[in-house]
């Protein structure tokens, strides 16, 4: 109970925080990103409405069906989230074996955390969207990197029956090119953000087989760009 109680002081500490200066976060209570007391709308149901409202994920999936993938991908992101937010100085303890591997993978490439789920909001546009940039690293050279982290996806990461809506008419409406999206996304957003100077972003997969990385598609990034600010007037 102490330990709850401690837990939402400091949430709510971190609230006030956020609204005193300024600084965009999301409210857990209301389920919604905010800038003061200001609602934005969440960025990736809007691109979802926009290229890929149609989309279902495959009724027959691999690694424990549809509801055990989102359970290891919200444990994935939460330690995940933690380690990076601590700049990598303390560990989950309980580590999912996909946060093992992605941790590993992370030392192999020289990258360091600067911080997990990093919520940026338009200041360009006048969208009024918002995102959560799964977290930002510093690679080997010293330049800033965003990674949208995907886990799972067994059998149809990149694979689709069809394809997203025009203008994307050609690209496969699947789940890699989803992240592309939202990557694409948070990127965008993050312009003009003070405390981040971004000059890299990949989506990055864990899955049974290893770790692989993905750079941010030119195409994505002009999609979104183009589309802002995506329906506001």
């Amino acid at each position: 109970m102490a330990a709850r109680t401690a837990a939402k002081s400091a949430y709510t500490a971190y609230v006030n925080r956020c609204i005193s200066s300024g600084t965009p976060y999301y409210h857990k209570g209301h389920k919604a990103y905010k800038v003061g007391l200001q609602s934005y709308r969440g960025a990736n149901k809007v691109l979802t409405a926009r290229f890929y409202p149609e989309y279902r994920i495959p009724s027959r999936v691999g690694g424990g069906g549809k509801r055990a993938g989102r359970g290891r991908g919200t444990a994935v992101d939460r330690q995940i989230s933690a380690w990076a937010c601590a700049r990598g100085m303390a560990f989950p303890r309980r580590m999912h074996a996909y946060t093992r591997k992605l941790l590993d993978q992370f030392k192999v490439w020289g990258w360091r955390p600067k911080v997990g789920q990093l919520v940026v909001a338009d200041t360009v546009y006048n969208s009024r969207l918002a995102t959560a940039l799964d977290l930002v690293m510093i690679d080997a050279t010293g330049a800033e990197v965003a990674v949208e982290i995907k886990s799972g996806y067994h059998g149809y990461w990149d694979q689709g029956s069809d394809f997203l809506n025009a203008p994307l008419a050609t690209v496969r409406n699947c789940p890699l090119n989803h992240a592309q999206l939202q990557l694409a996304m948070g990127v965008v957003l993050a312009r003009g953000d003070v405390r981040v100077r971004l000059t890299k972003a990949f989506v990055v997969r864990v899955e049974e087989e290893g770790v692989f990385r993905y750079p941010l598609e030119p195409w994505a990034m002009d999609a979104v760009k183009a589309e802002m600010p995506f329906g506001v007037s």
